[in-house]
C-alpha cells in the first residue's frame, strides 16, 4: 500500500508513505523514497508546507537521508509566496539533516 500511495495525487500522502518506507522498508525502497521527498522538497515548486513536510520526513529518517545531503544544497527550500515566519524553516530543516 505505501508503495501504491508514492503515486497518489496528493503530495501529502505521497510525502507520509515515503518516510513510511523509508523507516520500515528495505533497502530496494530507500531509492525511491529519496527521489519522492527531493522531489517534494522544493518550496518554489510545491509550497513551503509540503517542502516542510518533506524535509521533516528526511530529517527523520537519521543517516538514511545522507545521500541527498549535498543535493539539498541545491534546491530552493523557500517559498516566497509563504508567510515571512515560514521562509527560514526549510533551510533550517535542511541543517539538520544528516
Amino acid at each position: 500500500m505505501l508503495r501504491k500511495a508514492l503515486a497518489n495525487s496528493s503530495p501529502d500522502v505521497r510525502a507520509v508513505a515515503a518516510e513510511a518506507l523509508g523507516r520500515y522498508g528495505g533497502a530496494e525502497d530507500l531509492k525511491k523514497t529519496l527521489d519522492m521527498l527531493m522531489e517534494l522538497a522544493p518550496a518554489d515548486k510545491n509550497g513551503a508546507y509540503v517542502s516542510l513536510l518533506a524535509l521533516n520526513a528526511l530529517e527523520a529518517l537519521g543517516s538514511k537521508a545522507t545521500p541527498v545531503k549535498d543535493a539539498l544544497k541545491t534546491i530552493q527550500l523557500e517559498d516566497k509566496a509563504s508567510p515571512a515566519r515560514a521562509r527560514g524553516y526549510g533551510k533550517t530543516l535542511a541543517g539538520k539533516i544528516n
